[in-house]
């Protein structure tokens, strides 16, 4: 997907290029009781939301 997000990063967009808990490279790991269904997708566009060059809407 990097590939992807630098194409869009040169057309002007914010992109976040994410390796999901669990899948590719990432080191997490899933466990019982996990409070976030999202595997860190909410977390992602939380931190993006609140950065000052992000049009949040």
């Amino acid at each position: 997907m990097s590939n992807l997000g630098l194409e869009l990063a040169r057309r002007g967009f914010i992109i976040l290029c994410m390796d999901l808990l669990v899948h590719g490279s990432s080191d997490g790991r899933i466990v019982d009781g996990n409070d976030d269904p999202s595997f860190g997708v909410q977390a992602a566009i939380n931190y993006l939301e609140s950065q000052p060059y992000v049009n949040a809407s």
